[in-house]
C-alpha cells in the first residue's frame, strides 16, 4: 500500500479515455489533460505525482505522445510537420467526426477493462493472485491486447541535451550573484556604444566601439551568458528591449559593476536616452557621456571606491568561470550533447492505450469498476484510492466521486419515499407541522 503522505498518481490514460464523451470539445479537453494543460491539473500542481519525463521530453513523453497520436487520428493526418504547424493547446478540434472515429476504440478499451473486472471477481473466489501469480485478462481480451502491443516498438528516444543550458545558468549565477560583475570585452576609456538596425530581419545589433575601431558585441549584464551578445536590444520606446540596452550600457560603462546598477537608475537612463531616440535612426552614445550622467546622479564616487573590491570579487570566481567555459567549449567542439532514454513507442493511438493498460497491470495495479456507472476507476495511490482498493478486494461497491454523491442522493430519495409511504409517518409529520404552527 502506498504511503498516505505520498502524492496521488494521475489517472491512467486508458481508464480516463474509457469514460469521456467523444464530442469535439470533450476530446479537446482530454488532449489538454494528457498534456497537463487542463484547469484541474494546473490548480492541483504539486499535489499530484508528476512524471518528470512529461516536463522534459515534450512530445516524446508518454502522455504527450498519446495526445499527439489522438490529435493526428481525429484529423486523419499522421504527418509530423502538419501537426507542429497546426496544433496549439486549447484550440478547437477542426472536425465533427470525433465520435465516429473514436467510438469503436473506446468500446474495445471498455471491453478489455471489463475483462479485468471479470478476472478480479473470479480471483476473489479462487485467490490465485494471493500466492504470486497474475492472470489479468480473459483469453479473448488477451488476444486483442497482444495484437495491439505488436504495434509497439522498443526504442531509444533522444533529443538535444539541456546540460549546456544549465552550465550557462551556472555562469550567469557566478557572474551576477557571486562576483556581482561581468568581464567586459573592451576597456578603452573613450569607447562608444553603437546600435544599428537591420530592416530585413527586423533585428538590432549593438556593439562596443574601441579606440582603434574594433567592434565588440555588447554583453548582457543580468542575463550574461543566457542571451546572445549584441542582440536582444531595442530603442525608441519603453519596453524590455530598451531596458536591456540601458542596463547593459550602464554596466559596461561602469567596467562590469552590476551591483551599483539599480533598477531606478536603469529606468531613468532609459527615459533620458533610449526611449527618446528615434527608432529609424542608428543608436550612438559615448562612455564619457554615460559616466557624466551617472555623476549627475551622485554614483560616480561610489563606483570609484568599489573598483578594487569588484576586481577582487571577479578574480575570486575566475577559476570556476574558466572551468565552466572550458566545458562549454568542449561540448561545442564535440558537436553537442544528447539526452537519451529507453521507451516503448506505440505506432497508433489504440496501441498507446493498450500499452498504458499493460503498464497499469504490470505495476501490480488495476482499475476498479464503479458500482453505479459501471465505468473504470483508476487506482491513484491516494488514501481514498487505497481505501477503495481494499473495498473492491472484499467485493464491496466503489464509486467515482461524482457517482458517490449521486448515489447518496439516490439513497436519500429512496429513504424518504419509503418513509412517506407510511401512514404513521405522514400522521406524525402533520402533528409536527401543526405544533410548529400553533404551538399545541
Amino acid at each position: 500500500m502506498a504511503n498516505a503522505n505520498t502524492n496521488p498518481k494521475p489517472e491512467t490514460v486508458c481508464t480516463r479515455f474509457s469514460r469521456i464523451n467523444l464530442d469535439p470539445d470533450s476530446v479537446r479537453e482530454f488532449i489538454g489533460w494528457l498534456c497537463g494543460m487542463d484547469r484541474t491539473t494546473i490548480l492541483n500542481h504539486g499535489e499530484i505525482e508528476q512524471d518528470p519525463a512529461e516536463s522534459i521530453w515534450g512530445w516524446n513523453a508518454p502522455r504527450q505522445r498519446v495526445a499527439k497520436l489522438l490529435w493526428q487520428l481525429v484529423h486523419r493526418n499522421s504527418d509530423d510537420r502538419f501537426f507542429h504547424q497546426t496544433f496549439s493547446y486549447g484550440a478547437s478540434i477542426s472536425t465533427d467526426e470525433t465520435e465516429k472515429t473514436l467510438a469503436p476504440i473506446q468500446a474495445r478499451i471498455r471491453w478489455a477493462l471489463e475483462g479485468t473486472f471479470e478476472r478480479q471477481k473470479e480471483d476473489r473466489q479462487i485467490r490465485q493472485g494471493d500466492w504470486g501469480e497474475c492472470w489479468w485478462l480473459p483469453l479473448k481480451q488477451t488476444d486483442y491486447i497482444r495484437k495491439q502491443l505488436r504495434k509497439v516498438t522498443a526504442e531509444i528516444v533522444q533529443q538535444p541535451s539541456e546540460y549546456d543550458d544549465s552550465l550557462r545558468y551556472e555562469l550567469n549565477y557566478l557572474s551576477t550573484r557571486v562576483a556581482k560583475s561581468i568581464e567586459i570585452p573592451c576597456r578603452d576609456k573613450a569607447r562608444w556604444y553603437v546600435g544599428v538596425r537591420d530592416p530585413q530581419i527586423c533585428t538590432c545589433f549593438v556593439n562596443v566601439l574601441g579606440d582603434d575601431g574594433t567592434e565588440y558585441p555588447l554583453k548582457h549584464s543580468s542575463r550574461a551568458y543566457l542571451e546572445k551578445e549584441g542582440t536582444g536590444y531595442e530603442w525608441g520606446y519603453g519596453g524590455a528591449g530598451p531596458y536591456a540596452l540601458a542596463e547593459s550600457v550602464i554596466v559596461d560603462a561602469l567596467d562590469g559593476d552590476i551591483e551599483l546598477c539599480n533598477k531606478q537608475l536603469i529606468v531613468d537612463f532609459r527615459a533620458d536616452f533610449i526611449e527618446v531616440h528615434p527608432r529609424d535612426e542608428d543608436f550612438r552614445i559615448s562612455r564619457q557621456r554615460v559616466l557624466k550622467w551617472i555623476q549627475q546622479h551622485g554614483l560616480l564616487e561610489a563606483w570609484k571606491e568599489r573598483r578594487l573590491a569588484v576586481t577582487q570579487a571577479r578574480r575570486d570566481v575566475s577559476k570556476k568561470i574558466k572551468d565552466v567555459l572550458d566545458r562549454l567549449q568542449h561540448i561545442s567542439q564535440s558537436g553537442g550533447l544528447l539526452a537519451q532514454r529507453f521507451d516503448m513507442v506505440p505506432a497508433t493511438f489504440e496501441a498507446a492505450l493498450c500499452l498504458d493498460l499493460m503498464r497499469m497491470l504490470e505495476s501490480s495495479d488495476y482499475a476498479m469498476q464503479c458500482a453505479r456507472c459501471k465505468l473504470p476507476i483508476s487506482h491513484d495511490g491516494s488514501k481514498r484510492g487505497n481505501h477503495q482498493r481494499a473495498r473492491a478486494r472484499r467485493g464491496q461497491p466503489v464509486y467515482h466521486e461524482e457517482c458517490r454523491l449521486e448515489q447518496a442522493r439516490t439513497r436519500k430519495k429512496l429513504y424518504w419515499r419509503r418513509k412517506a409511504s407510511s401512514k404513521e409517518f405522514r400522521e406524525s409529520e402533520r402533528c409536527r407541522a401543526r405544533f410548529n404552527r400553533t404551538g399545541h
